[in-house]
């Protein structure tokens, strides 16, 4: 299965490129696992409510997208910083 990025504010639709920052420390290990040992590939999953700072599987719309990361580096602190590319829609 493959690690499951959640975004407060944007999903990135199929065939799309966007600019992310990661900054919660969830979000930082699922990107560290899609490039570990996922080839950059990751599930893309919007919150249902962005103001939650640890959110469940409840708190999560279960039609996603899977995406990759085409450019990933560090920012200041222990942020990350780069592009993903939507792929396809997926149920989870």
């Amino acid at each position: 299965m493959l690690p499951v990025l959640t975004l407060r504010f944007v999903l990135i639709p199929p065939h799309a490129m966007a600019p992310v920052e990661i900054i919660r420390p969830h979000s930082i290990l699922a990107v560290e696992a899609a490039e570990e040992m996922h080839a950059g590939e990751m599930i893309l999953l919007a919150q249902r409510n962005p103001k939650q700072d640890t959110p469940g599987e409840e708190d999560l719309y279960s039609v996603g997208v899977r995406a990759r990361i085409v450019a990933m580096g560090g920012l200041q602190g222990s942020k990350k910083g780069g592009t993903l590319q939507g792929i396809e829609v997926v149920d989870i």
